[in-house]
């Protein structure tokens, strides 16, 4: 028997599983300027920190800090980027 009901699925299972596992390798964290619209499971993209910085990375958390003597940041928790790539 089977696992799956056809290749399509098992694709399908193997490229999320795939996605998963990459997420499980690396995170990262940036602070940046505040900005209100950033949100868990929004994208941020990062250029200019280096090769395997740069890119697309998905938001897990994003915390707002207002202070009264420091300029409104905010804090992102990151999973590592998905190559996009799909077949």
């Amino acid at each position: 028997r089977e696992p799956y009901e056809n290749e399509t699925a098992a694709k399908r299972a193997a490229k999320a599983k795939a996605a998963d596992l990459r997420r499980a390798q690396a995170s990262a964290t940036f602070q940046i300027d505040g900005d209100p619209f950033a949100l868990a499971e929004a994208s941020a993209v990062v250029s200019g920190a280096r090769a395997d910085v740069d890119g697309t990375w998905r938001i897990k958390s994003a915390a707002h800090s207002f202070s009264a003597t420091g300029p409104y940041t905010t804090s992102l928790s990151c999973d590592v980027p998905d190559s996009g790539a799909t077949e």
